[in-house]
């Protein structure tokens, strides 16, 4: 078992951030309060003397698609037999997912799986280069309100890339939106190395102040 509390020193002097700015810009831009509180937070790590720098990786739509067909179809061969039988005993969320993955063909499974192996590889080989990937989680929580189950699937996010590679991540706040909810910044590590991620979640306190952001 690593020592995780040893990881917990608060310095990531020499750390290598990287970014794969693409997904930002192009793939899934987020929301300009998101973008900007991220940059500060990359600020805050330059300032303490870790090194911005970008990789780059397969779209990240290509994770989220390779991710739900290989979701729903588990789903459906775990639950299927009692969604036959039991219905009743599912949400309407569930109950759809469920439902979506009795649709998928055997075929496309197969050939989502291969994608996934490629997928990972990807990441593996982008991660040589550098010691963590940096990204925002997602968007600040907003008030709860009724969705149509359909969402679970279209909706594209900055963490399914790294169930579908299979590396270790976390999310830390990194400050807070007009309305007081919090961004959320997300720091992935290679394979079987959690405790290089547990290091950067320790200067919380200097994220939360904020710092000058930006690429490099």
């Amino acid at each position: 078992m690593p020592d995780y509390v040893a990881a917990l020193t608060g310095s990531v002097e020499g750390l290598v951030i990287g970014v794969p700015w693409r997904w930002l810009e192009d793939d899934l831009p987020p929301s300009p309060a998101t973008r900007a509180a991220f940059e500060a937070a990359l600020g805050v790590f330059k300032g303490l003397g870790a090194e911005i720098r970008e990789v780059s990786l397969p779209p990240v739509l290509d994770y989220h698609a390779t991710m739900k067909v290989i979701a729903v179809s588990e789903l459906f061969a775990i639950h299927g037999h009692d969604l036959r039988s039991r219905p009743e005993l599912f949400g309407e969320s569930l109950r759809y997912r469920i439902i979506a993955g009795g649709l998928v063909r055997r075929r496309n499974t197969l050939l989502a799986l291969r994608a996934r192996t490629d997928l990972a590889r990807a990441m593996q080989d982008a991660m040589v280069k550098v010691d963590i990937i940096m990204l925002p989680t997602s968007e600040p929580a907003e008030r709860l309100q009724p969705e149509h189950p359909a969402s679970t699937l279209t909706q594209p996010s900055y963490t399914s890339p790294f169930s579908v590679a299979g590396n270790p991540a976390l999310s830390v706040c990194c400050g807070f939106d007009e309305a007081g909810l919090p961004f959320s910044l997300q720091i992935v590590g290679r394979l079987f190395d959690e405790a290089t991620c547990f290091g950067p979640a320790t200067p919380t306190s200097a994220l939360l102040h904020g710092g000058s952001g930006g690429r490099s």
